[in-house]
């Protein structure tokens, strides 16, 4: 082992590896000289031990990132060896970010590396330590920036309060949030919505299978969804006949699903209703 050591307790052998051990008379070697000796790393010494996060730099909420540990003895020798039994743990430091779930799993690989993956459940900059025995190991802690998940159509919500009052002929606008479902809001475009206003006459997103930004149809018979390119969308209509109106609204996974937008049983579940008046008072 590499913790052999002489009659003052001084390390006769630091590093691992492979030794010629040379006796000589005078400048002739014995016989059986010279003979060769693997020195192995000595116990696993947290202290000592390596973390590699430079793979999870930036992450995605709820999925698992994979850190490397690396499993060294008392002297900075790589040990060839371990189980899960040496105890790695990783601790999230809510100091640094908002509340939210964050769980972790270990997995032995070979020679001495341990696999530890994380999950957290919600955005921004967080910081994670690597422990074994309450004892951190080099390079950690280390930050990690955490980014939306991708939409989720239970997460996105009516950013704009419903029901409201709209006057016929008059554009009428609400504004949908995108979100993960974890309730992580999303920064950026790129999401695909379907949405349709339902009452004495009905409007749709699309018209024939194109969107109404991009159809040359007649804007007044569709509903608009302008992409602000911030995780938010403003959908636009023009009504012109008076009565309740009810905006239903689903996101179109990546995937191809399509599914109703808003938490079941809230007020932020689709569809929602928006009144819609007479210009005037001749109106029927």
């Amino acid at each position: 082992s590499a913790e052999f050591a002489d009659a003052e307790g001084n390390p006769t052998l630091s590093r691992s590896g492979m030794y010629q051990i040379i006796t000589r008379n005078l400048v002739i070697n014995v016989i059986n000289s010279p003979e060769l000796i693997l020195i192995t790393a000595g116990a696993m010494v947290p202290s000592r031990c390596i973390v590699d996060a430079r793979a999870t730099q930036v992450v995605t909420a709820g999925v698992y990132s994979d850190v490397l540990i690396q499993a060294r003895d008392r002297f900075d020798n790589n040990r060839t060896s371990g189980s899960v039994a040496d105890g790695f743990i990783l601790v999230k430091n809510e100091t640094r970010s908002v509340a939210g779930a964050f769980s972790f799993k270990t997995r032995y690989e070979v020679e001495g590396i341990t696999i530890g993956s994380f999950l957290t459940a919600s955005k921004g900059l967080h910081t994670i330590h690597v422990l074994s025995g309450g004892v951190q190991l080099l390079e950690s802690p280390f930050s990690v920036m955490v980014m939306p998940g991708v939409a989720s159509a239970h997460g996105t919500f009516n950013a704009t309060k419903v029901p409201e009052l709209g006057t016929a002929g008059e554009m009428q606008t609400l504004t949908i949030q995108a979100a993960d479902k974890y309730g992580n809001l999303h920064e950026t475009g790129g999401e695909e919505l379907d949405v349709s206003v339902k009452g004495l006459t009905y409007l749709y997103t699309f018209i024939n299978g194109v969107r109404c930004t991009a159809s040359s149809a007649d804007k007044g018979s569709c509903v608009e969804v302008l992409d602000r390119g911030t995780g938010q969308y403003d959908v636009r209509f023009r009504p012109t006949i008076a009565g309740d109106y009810f905006i239903e609204a689903r996101l179109r996974g990546k995937d191809g699903t399509v599914a109703q937008i808003g938490q079941p049983g809230t007020p932020s579940r689709s569809p929602w209703q928006r009144c819609i008046t007479c210009v005037n008072l001749d109106c029927p």
